[in-house]
């Protein structure tokens, strides 16, 4: 395949399925705080995770980070304005019943109209830190000097069997006890995909055209084509100096749920040969579409 007819590919589609962020914009109650990391976090459903990540979040040592949290909601109906009243920001995009969640449109949203930060970081509702996950993440990116990390060591969560994710919810755990080990807490002895729990300043995020929701829906490789674009302006890092460990609940795969991504793989190989000339040529043309809303 020519890349020159990938990169039509692509464009099209994105051309095709053009989010307007003006008219979501009208429809979305922004918050105007500014900090230093703003931690946005895409759901839909899996209400029972919120709190304990919240939590998990809020018991954290920031030293002098200020943080803002916003949860973003992709749903028809909104459940989760609960979040107001334990200090965490909550957008609502409201969609059809039957529209698959866009995680990518969610972590956009939050990143243009929540909370203007210095660093953006995009974390997975199912994944739980302990309280020196900021200290752990400013010692690395002190160290490495680095415009993108993500917040963990190798490309490795730690996995929290079903018993401890059901005590979990039900806030009968300590999250600082939680190490390799405690209570079944285990490493499944491979490395997932990239994502998860990934800091980007906000240049960068800009730069890079942000997250792809005209190309990337349900379970599909978001992250992986985040984590290249990324790649192509500065290196990601990871969180191996001093080692940051997060923790995943347990809940059912969702690897098969989506019926379309035996084709958006299909797109990400096709992505993933491009060239470096060709890549950025994509990125510059996201970048239009994003970098309106650029502070």
């Amino acid at each position: 395949m020519r890349t020159g007819s990938t990169v039509k590919t692509i464009l099209d589609k994105i051309n095709g399925n053009m989010v307007n962020y003006d008219i979501l914009r009208n429809d979305i109650i922004g918050n105007k705080e500014e900090c230093d990391i703003s931690v946005i976090v895409p759901v839909r459903g899996r209400k029972q995770f919120v709190g304990p990540l919240i939590r998990s979040l809020k018991e954290t040592e920031k030293e002098d980070n200020d943080i803002v949290i916003t949860i973003v909601e992709h749903s028809e109906r909104s459940e989760m304005g609960f979040v107001t009243d334990h200090g965490v920001s909550h957008i609502h995009i409201a969609c059809g019943r039957d529209d698959p969640f866009n995680k990518c449109l969610a972590m956009n949203v939050g990143a243009l109209f929540s909370a203007k930060a210095q660093y953006f970081l995009f974390h997975d509702v199912d994944l739980i830190v302990r309280s020196d996950f900021f200290l752990n993440i400013d010692k690395n990116v002190e160290k490495k000097k680095c415009k993108a990390i993500q917040t963990f060591d190798k490309r490795r969560v730690l996995n929290c069997p079903s018993m401890l994710t059901e005590d979990i919810i039900k806030d009968k755990v300590n999250f600082d006890d939680f190490k390799e080990g405690w209570r079944g807490i285990y490493d499944h002895g491979r490395y997932g995909a990239p994502g998860g729990s990934i800091m980007v300043d906000k240049d960068t995020f800009f730069r890079v055209g942000g997250y792809d929701p005209e190309l990337w829906h349900s379970f599909s490789p978001e992250d992986l084509f985040f984590w290249d674009k990324v790649s192509i302006f500065t290196k990601m890092e990871i969180c191996d100096n001093p080692v940051n460990d997060i923790y995943h609940l347990h809940h059912p795969l969702q690897q098969h749920t989506n019926p379309d991504f035996k084709d958006m793989m299909a797109l990400y190989k096709r992505w993933y040969h491009l060239d470096k000339a060709c890549k950025k040529e994509i990125c510059d043309y996201k970048c239009k579409i994003i970098g309106k809303y650029a502070y």
